[in-house]
């Protein structure tokens, strides 16, 4: 599964993670689509989502049960 960075205090009416930097992912040569399953992360949390395309912006509804805290090694930066 790629990795998209999202927000989790950025989320729609829907309760989607509106996903500001998913044209970032070029460099994996992954087309986006609908229905696709991504891993949604931001520096202190992650879990499985699956795309959605509303507004001009790709979204992520998070499945239930996947978020986690990201350990301390995994964090980027």
């Amino acid at each position: 599964m790629i990795r998209i960075y999202g927000d989790f205090n950025q989320v729609d009416a829907k309760g989607r993670v509106v996903l500001s930097y998913a044209d970032d992912t070029k460099s994996e040569r992954v087309e986006l689509r609908e229905g696709l399953r991504v891993i949604v992360w931001d520096e202190e949390l992650e879990a499985e989502g699956i795309l959605e395309f509303e507004d001009g912006e790709w979204r992520a509804q998070l499945v239930p049960g996947t978020g986690r805290r990201r350990p301390v090694s995994e964090k980027e930066g």
